[in-house]
């Protein structure tokens, strides 16, 4: 079932949903065509699949680094960090969850809507950080990971997902900006990047 997931990815990266098929992935797999249908019913299956397996890895990773830590600031530094490194490291994995899925159809288009509310939950402290901060909008957080997202979407479709961390003080920035005022989110990203 691993080897199918990770085989999905690369032939999705490789060719992109609609032109990929269970041959191709089955080859990328190196397994027989009998053992992918009996993990999985077709192509759309093994891509749905992959992606929620990609969403869990992101979320368990992210939300480990979040939490260590001091403040609120640095929490959200540390889970770009972590975000803008898995992307890197892993392009295929990076490419489904991200690019691909708006070719896969209602489900998978659901599913990186339903990560991006998820994302936008490690925002919400930002509205007590700071006095003025409860003012901005309800919507703010989900606005800001929409930001983050599109950035790091089109440099993953662009086949740049190993630069993605290059923008990482940029997307500390966007993230924390809003809840700080302008000069402070500027000395906490170059402190966070001094230190990385």
């Amino acid at each position: 079932r691993a080897r199918i997931l990770a085989g999905t990815a690369e032939v999705m990266l490789a060719k992109g949903y609609a032109n990929a098929s269970v041959t191709d992935i089955v080859a990328a797999a190196g397994i027989a065509r009998d053992v992918f249908y009996e993990h999985f019913d077709n192509k759309q299956h093994a891509f749905l699949e992959t992606q929620q397996s990609v969403t869990q890895a992101v979320l368990e990773l992210c939300g480990s680094a979040y939490f260590k830590g001091k403040d609120w600031p640095e929490r959200v530094w540390l889970l770009l960090c972590a975000l803008c490194g898995l992307i890197a490291g892993f392009p295929a994995l990076a490419h489904v969850r991200i690019v691909e899925c708006y070719a896969a159809g209602p489900i998978a288009v659901r599913g990186t809507e339903e990560l991006l509310r998820t994302v936008a939950l490690f925002l919400e402290e930002g509205y007590s950080y700071r006095q003025g901060s409860e003012q901005l909008p309800r919507t703010a957080s989900l606005a800001i990971a929409g930001a983050i997202f599109e950035l790091i979407y089109r440099l993953v479709a662009k086949g740049e997902a190993e630069a993605v961390p290059r923008y990482l003080p940029l997307l500390g920035y966007i993230a924390i900006a809003p809840f700080t005022s302008t000069a402070d989110a500027v000395g906490l990203i170059r402190e966070y990047t001094q230190k990385a």
